[in-house]
């Protein structure tokens, strides 16, 4: 299966494929008209607008999951990123580069 004109306007043609009883694919395609053109405007424009929270609060909850992972793995390996951050950081100002940081943290 795959939809025509997705969302409304992708402005593409869909198909979908029926298996018969006798082994056979029998393919069917169609073209479905943007849901406004049924009167059905508003009702498309506030399930947007749903879907757009829920994408929202699931990327906010994939970011506060990150978070917490790195954090799990800071504290779990803690030592071991002390001592290699320490030997890069000749001069002792406690700081080091970006690249520096991004390779310890993949070692």
């Amino acid at each position: 299966f795959s939809a025509s004109n997705f969302c409304g306007h992708a402005g593409n043609y869909g198909a979908a494929i029926e298996f018969t009883p006798d082994q056979k694919q029998v393919v069917h395609s169609h073209w479905a008209p943007p849901l406004s053109s049924f009167g059905y405007g508003r009702v498309v424009m506030e399930l947007d607008l749903d879907v757009k929270r829920l994408m929202a609060d699931i990327r906010k909850e994939t970011s506060a999951d990150v978070i917490r992972q790195i954090q799990l793995r800071v504290a779990l390996h803690r030592q071991d990123l002390y001592y290699h951050f320490s030997r890069l950081d000749k001069s002792g100002t406690g700081t080091i580069g970006l690249e520096e940081w991004s390779q310890g943290m993949t070692a």
